[in-house]
């Protein structure tokens, strides 16, 4: 077994036998790794290699440890070689057979895909020369001189059972020019490498300072990429030549989109904050399914419920997209941030090495219309503005590609031609990642249906303060402390009448954030935060003249009252409506007016406030907040009332937008158009008047006040002839305003208190009530209430809720009953507070039953309960771990964490990493129960560490997840272990969406069969399983598999048992009925069901083996050896009634059965009697 390097499990380190052990020997390697480092730069092909593998190094690991231990080389093409230096090799020195028999093992059994021996000149030439061309020629087939050192190792291979031609086909002995005495090599490359400097920085001193890095990185088995050799280099003060280095403009190119993507606004503003200042971004599983029959109405109001309905049972953080499901479509409603999302991803990416195609998708299908190729406007409209060239970009393995392609929804017409285009890019590209972002609406192609699609998870109501502070701190700059603005936030958000709608609002919270940080406070009515935010787009830039901003606001007014006129009209139809209402406002031309309100709404779409919907071929516009439409539209009433009011003024569909133009200012004018209806006989115009004027917000004049209770004490004052619906209805609006003007209704209420008029009397009483009016100790609300309930009430009719009427007595009668509650005693309130709540007559609402608690609470009357009161919480409640039990769990976390970060890593990294993506993907593929770390990894680490190690990253490697992203992962986690007490790897587990063996249905893995065999028989639950899923999809040989079924034990043996049916179909049953002749074998339950699953046909030996365990001690047992006669009886193969019948027998009586199963024995063994009967 090779010795393992301390304090690293599972990362294998062969002995130095020679090569680089001596000074001489660690130069000619180190100038052979910088040799090979050089081709990478230069991306050619290694000349070693150039008759077995064309493709360019893309990673290069000195002192890899593998097969050939000093130079392992990762190809473009996913291909590997490892590379074993020889410095001074004779033909005599054993040291030849050890290296050439580890490449061929490791080539034979697929570790490997090509090794290579590098000698000097100084080499035998036996080995050099003749050893080196007898390899190609036994690998072509060809004849080679018999008595040579091929003899020998062709002797070596078969006796090690390795085909010969098979890996002389893929290994090759070739010479580097390295030595000082014989540099030629050396001195091409140095050249080559001063080629791909600046001119004016190339010295002799780059070719020196990259032996120094590799000979650290061989110190150290770090790995070097080109990137990193770029970062180095530039490091060192070298410039790097982009027009002869692709590696240096690649990296100029990653620069350039995390510069583009590494800050966001908040809206209204231009100020540039850091990206990671940004709020939370998750996403959750989304449904596609086409509507196109579907009508405009239901399409937005779809689009518009869609957020607020998402309750996601999954979550994955939107910076992982596409990580390991690597088609993506994000499906998203209004203001959630769709192209946020896209920069969150452009950013991430682009830091992580990767190459970023961003581009919109409207243009895109504009360029195909005009037969534009698909594949080349992509890539020119992405690499537009930066240095690298499309011609450079088709160079780059597209498995680094990512493509980021905004509103496939805003392609209209084309959005189909376009999603089919882009499943063939994509297609066409193997193993490049792609997210796509649309709206819902105007998405109706089937195109993408096989790619992961997913919706925007809006901000969490109960996250509101918290967002709203996080973005206030990025934006405040410390001027308010992150203290102050904590604060500020939490105490105005919750006093915020929109509340709800900023905290689920990525908009509104960035909106809100501008406004604290302003003034800190948000306005505390609904009209003057909007007035606010609106404000804030003011103060952009000027884009457009003061004149256009004028009409800008015309225009964006107009069109609010046009959608809410008509919310699902068609964008066509809209855009006319502005224009013939800008030239009724302004005088100007049509054709004008036009152009006008085309220049207006581009600019209301750019800055975000409005959007456009795609269905059916059409478009509609919209706002991005439906309150954004009611608030422009009510701005439009204010300034065109004498035009408009009339034909809202009654329509319940308006009053919202009606409340909004009075808090503007139109109380006044809105009273006065009231009662000169009510003055031309309107019966409802004076109750509107009354109500409007309740409002906190409606500021009229007291000459207009004063008239407008003098009209309705008039009409109440008036004949009885009135309906008296009417006077109800006026009481009622009077109740309303009552408590502004209780002195002008005083006098009146006096007056009334006692009038014979029942009618009147109760709206006297109502208002009194209202105003808390003090009443002569002669008059006594309860008789009074009692008389006008029996007089006025009516039992509740459901009728009234369908035909929405408002019973204006039952509220006046409402407002007399609290009267009369507050008059009781302190003995009477609890009985008579019961009897209102319960009398259908008074219609009781929400706002009645509140009052009514109210009033029992300052009394000390709480409510009545069912034993004692439990908050929902306290029904389910978990006891809280003791503090020993707690700090157990931990260190197992963080135990299990050291376990796994040393499985992976190595000693250096390229980079270090913020989050752990990789191990959330292996962790979840592996199933690892975060909560049962013990049942899962056992009490103490693994007694095999180098094949538990082997097997984890075979494992990982298996489920296509990334090694050297791994490593440096682990690096990390053992950094924080070492620096953070409380620091543990499940603690900071990133939300990534990862499907278990989805990257390895296809794929055959490569597995070190020993260790993953160790594993297996000997690890925990989890390595176990592992161990089992990597050898369930190799080839087994029959002694392979039955020395794992006669060792396995517990759970092994349940794979073990697998792994027999799966490598031993024809023989199967033979060895498994062999097991159970065996007089110690356990778990018989797994072979039983091994067998049931295989349906053996019955024989004198198997049914034996059954009928014997139909009486075992183990339930376990007994229900697999019942399941296996079962498939004999429905087979019609078996009829044997006596052995049922005396395990029938032996059963039946044991009462504790259905306590240790969840199977009735006796009820199954019944089932077979009576279907071997119906055989027989």
């Amino acid at each position: 077994m090779s010795d393992m390097l301390e304090n690293e499990p599972g990362i294998q380190k062969r002995q130095r036998v020679g090569g680089a052990a001596n000074a001489g020997g660690v130069q000619f390697q180190a100038s052979a790794t910088a040799y090979v480092c050089v081709r990478m730069l230069m991306e050619k092909a290694v000349v070693w290699l150039e008759d077995l593998c064309t493709e360019v190094p893309v990673a290069i690991t000195p002192e890899s440890g593998g097969p050939g231990d000093d130079i392992r080389i990762d190809f473009k093409g996913g291909f590997t070689a490892e590379v074993q230096v020889k410095k001074g090799l004779k033909s005599q020195d054993g040291r030849l057979w050890g290296t050439l028999d580890a490449l061929a093992l490791a080539v034979h059994e697929g570790a490997l895909d090509y090794g290579v021996l590098i000698v000097d000149p100084e080499s035998s030439k036996s080995i050099r020369i003749n050893l080196a061309r007898d390899i190609v020629r036994v690998g072509k087939g060809l004849d080679v001189s018999s008595g040579g050192l091929i003899d020998i190792w062709i002797r070596r291979l078969e006796s090690l059972h390795i085909p010969v031609k098979l890996v002389c086909e893929r290994i090759r002995i070739e010479i580097f020019h390295g030595t000082p005495e014989n540099s030629a090599g050396v001195e091409q490359a140095s050249d080559a490498l001063n080629q791909l400097l600046v001119p004016d920085n190339a010295s002799l001193n780059a070719w020196p300072t990259l032996l120094q890095e590799v000979e650290r990185e061989m110190a150290s088995r770090g790995r070097m990429t080109s990137d990193s050799l770029v970062n180095m280099f530039t490091r060192k003060g070298f410039a790097l030549n982009s027009k002869a280095c692709s590696a240096a403009l690649y990296s100029q190119y990653r620069d350039w989109v995390e510069v583009q993507n590494s800050t966001f606004a908040l809206p209204g503003t231009t100020k540039g904050l850091p990206l990671h200042n940004r709020l939370l971004m998750q996403v959750c599983p989304y449904e596609h399914s086409t509507r196109s029959k579907e009508s405009f109405e239901s399409v937005l109001k779809r689009y518009r419920s869609g957020a607020k309905a998402i309750r996601p049972a999954k979550k994955f953080a939107i910076d992982w997209l596409a990580r390991f499901k690597k088609k993506a479509v994000i499906v998203a409603g209004p203001g959630l941030g769709k192209t946020m999302a896209l920069k969150v991803l452009a950013h991430r990416y682009s830091v992580d090495g990767y190459f970023v195609l961003s581009v919109k998708l409207k243009r895109v299908a504009k360029a195909l219309n005009e037969g534009k190729t698909f594949k080349s406007t992509l890539i020119d409209m992405a690499v537009d503005s930066s240095r690298l060239s499309r011609e450079a970009f088709l160079s780059i393995d597209p498995c680094r590609w990512v493509l980021l392609a905004d509103g496939l929804d805003e392609c209209g017409a084309e959005h189909h031609a376009v999603a089919l285009e882009l499943g063939a890019f994509v297609s066409g590209n193997p193993g490049m990642r792609a997210v796509i972002t649309t709206r819902s609406v105007g998405y109706e192609t089937h195109e993408l249906e096989a790619w992961t699609h997913y919706t925007i998870i809006p901000p969490a109501k109960e996250k509101g303060a918290a967002n709203l502070a996080m973005l206030m701190i990025a934006a405040a700059d410390g001027d308010p402390t992150p203290e102050e603005c904590e604060r500020i936030a939490k105490t105005q958000l919750y006093k915020s009448p929109a509340s709800e709608a900023i905290s689920t609002s990525p908009q509104l919270l960035g909106m809100s954030a501008c406004l604290l940080l302003k003034d800190q406070e948000l306005p505390e009515n609904r009209t003057e935060l909007y007035v606010q935010f609106l404000r804030l787009y003011d103060k952009l830039p000027p884009e457009l003249s003061v004149e256009n901003r004028r009409i800008a606001r015309t225009v964006l007014n107009a069109l609010g009252w046009y959608l809410r006129q008509k919310p699902a009209a068609k964008r066509s139809e809209l855009e006319t409506r502005c224009t013939k209402e800008l030239a009724l406002l302004t005088g100007l031309p049509e054709f004008d007016a036009a152009t006008k309100v085309d220049v207006a709404l581009s600019h209301w779409l750019k800055l975000g406030l409005i959007e456009v919907l795609r269905h059916n071929n059409s478009e509609l516009l919209t706002f991005t907040h439906l309150s954004f439409a009611e608030f422009l539209a009510a701005r439009h009433l204010l300034e065109q009332r004498s035009r408009l009011l009339e034909e809202v003024v009654y329509e319940p569909q308006w009053q919202e937008v009606l409340g909004y133009a009075v808090e503007l200012g139109m109380a006044q004018p809105l009273l006065d158009y009231l009662l000169a209806r009510h003055e031309k006989g309107d019966p409802d115009a004076l109750y509107h008047a009354l109500l409007w004027s309740s409002k906190s917000e409606a500021a009229a004049c007291q000459t207009l006040l004063e008239r407008l209770i003098h009209t309705a004490i008039t009409v109440l004052d008036s004949p009885t002839s009135l309906p008296e619906s009417l006077h109800f209805k006026v009481g009622h609006g009077m109740c309303e305003i009552a408590p502004k003007v209780s002195r002008l209704l005083e006098p009146w209420v006096n007056r009334h208190l006692e009038s014979p008029d029942s009618t009147v009397r109760l709206v006297a009483w109502s208002i009194a009530s209202r105003c808390a009016i003090a009443l002569p100790e002669t008059l006594q609300p309860r008789p009074v209430f009692s008389e006008l309930l029996a007089t006025h009430g009516k039992p509740f009719d459901v009728r009234d809720i369908l035909s929405k009427r408002v019973c204006h007595e039952a509220l006046l009668l409402q407002h007399l009953a609290l009267m009369a509650l507050k008059s009781c005693s302190q003995g009477e309130i609890e009985d008579f507070s019961d009897r209102l709540s319960a009398d259908d007559r008074l219609q009781t609402s929400l706002e009645f039953r509140f009052q009514i608690l109210k009033i029992r609470d300052e009394h000390g009357i709480r409510e009545k309960t069912l034993g004692s009161p439990l908050a929902l919480r306290d029904l389910f409640s978990i006891p809280e771990p003791a503090p020993d039990v707690l700090g157990r769990f931990r260190d197992r976390q963080r135990r299990v964490s050291q376990l796994l970060a040393n499985a992976f890593c190595r000693d250096t990294v390229q980079k270090r990493p913020d989050d752990f993506p990789q191990f959330a993907a292996f962790i979840s593929s592996a199933g690892v129960d975060y909560y049962n770390l013990r049942e899962e990894f056992g009490d103490h680490g693994p007694e095999d560490l180098v094949g538990f190690g082997s097997t984890l990253r075979d494992f990982a490697l298996f489920q296509g997840l990334d090694l050297v992203e791994l490593a440096e992962e682990a690096k990390e986690v053992q950094r924080r272990l070492a620096t953070d007490p409380e620091f543990s790897l499940f603690d900071d587990l990133p939300l990534v969406d990862f499907d278990t063996n989805s990257a390895a249905e296809s794929t055959r893995p490569k597995v070190n069969l020993e260790h993953a065999k160790i594993s297996l028989l000997g690890g925990s639950k989890r390595i176990q399983f592992m161990a089992a899923m990597l050898l369930l999809r190799v080839s087994l040989s029959e002694k392979d598999v039955s020395d794992l079924l006669n060792s396995a034990s517990g759970s092994a043996l349940m794979y073990a048992c697998w792994l027999v049916e799966i490598n031993c179909p024809g023989r199967a049953v033979e060895l498994l009925v062999r097991y159970l002749q065996r007089s110690n074998c356990q778990q018989v339950e797994y072979i039983l069901q091994s067998l049931e699953r295989l349906r053996p046909p019955s024989t004198d030996a198997l049914e034996t083996i059954a009928f014997g365990y139909l009486t075992d001690a183990n339930l376990e047992t007994v229900v697999s050896a019942i399941d296996l006669v079962k498939v004999w009886v429905e087979d019609e193969k078996f009829s044997r009634t006596q052995p049922i019948e005396h395990a029938l027998e032996y059963w039946r009586g044991r009462p504790s059965i259905s306590d240790q199963s969840d199977r009735d024995v006796c009820s199954e063994l019944k089932w077979l009697q009576d279907a071997m009967a119906r055989v027989g």
